[in-house]
């Protein structure tokens, strides 16, 4: 079962896409370290067909998922879905922060993977809407945060984003289709655990500079589901500005050191140093760009003796 009781009422998630599965799993309070070995143990049957990826991420969705998973995540998560029609504007983001079922639950993080071509050559459909991933919408114009007091820590775990707080190493993009070996996964894990043990070691330069810069208006074309009760009340209230106090609540905690070590002695799982996984992960990073450049240099060149022996 979902237990989320130990969370702070404000305490909210919100993604798309990868970060969607992401943020449900932190929503319902169940183990990261969990999720990420029943997500290793599909890496042999994805490495080669990315055509299994979805279908890989189903069956982890359908086990993990609690039943009463719709429970935790109404009003706690936030999962951002790419809405297409034949009609204009033809693009337009919808937000789901509402949930009936685990099924609907299912269906919204399906919605918000779905990559066409390797998830089906069409959109998914799903409550008589078809949809796209929601990656495919600009982030740029999605309104994370609900108000202007709201304080958002952004990870970026694909793409180095430099307007996120938390960081990715510059992960190559074939790795979301043709996941790598285990080792390599294992250190993208490590790593993402030390990421965010530097960020709050370290802190923002500014303290200004840990609240997003989202507008808290919905632009055009954004689509929310959630429930419209009590609106108006609150939009009749004078808007307090608790921007100060929550500041000072995040310096704080910032201020805070985690443990001494802030990676473990070992994996759990295999005994071995995540230290250890980290290293493989970054060698394994730098000698594939490397052929990446070579490979796309011998190509280049070859279409330039092509050019100029072929046409002439």
């Amino acid at each position: 079962a979902a237990t989320t009781t130990a969370f702070p009422a404000s305490l909210t998630f919100s993604g798309s896409s990868g970060g969607a599965l992401v943020a449900t799993a932190l929503g319902t309070g169940l183990r990261p370290r969990e999720i990420f070995e029943m997500v290793v143990k599909k890496q042999p049957e994805c490495k080669y067909n990315p055509f299994r990826m979805l279908p890989a991420a189903e069956e982890v969705l359908q086990k993990a998922l609690p039943e009463n998973s719709h429970e935790s995540l109404s009003g706690r998560v936030r999962i951002l879905l790419t809405r297409v029609s034949l009609k204009y504007p033809f693009f337009t983001a919808e937000v789901v922060n509402k949930f009936s079922s685990k099924e609907s639950v299912f269906h919204a993080l399906r919605a918000s993977c779905h990559v066409p071509i390797l998830g089906g050559f069409g959109p998914y459909r799903y409550d008589g809407h078809a949809y796209f991933d929601g990656m495919f919408w600009p982030q740029v114009l999605v309104p994370w945060k609900g108000t202007d007091s709201d304080l958002v820590i952004r990870v970026a775990a694909l793409l180095r984003n430099l307007s996120s707080d938390i960081k990715a190493p510059s992960v190559p993009t074939w790795w979301s289709v043709f996941p790598p070996e285990e080792d390599v996964l294992r250190g993208l894990y490590w790593q993402g655990y030390s990421d965010a043990a530097r960020w709050f070691t370290q802190g923002p330069q500014s303290a200004f500079d840990c609240i997003s810069c989202r507008a808290s208006v919905a632009p055009s074309g954004m689509r929310r589901r959630s429930s419209t009760k009590g609106r108006k009340a609150e939009e009749d209230e004078e808007p307090k500005d608790d921007r100060p106090a929550a500041l000072l609540e995040v310096q704080k905690l910032l201020l805070k050191k985690p443990a001494d070590e802030a990676l473990p002695e070992s994996d759990p799982l295999t005994g071995r140093s995540p230290l250890e996984y980290i290293a493989i992960m970054e060698e394994t990073m730098r000698w594939q760009k490397k052929w990446l450049w070579i490979v796309s240099g011998i190509s280049i060149f070859l279409i330039f003796l092509w050019i100029l022996f072929g046409w002439f």
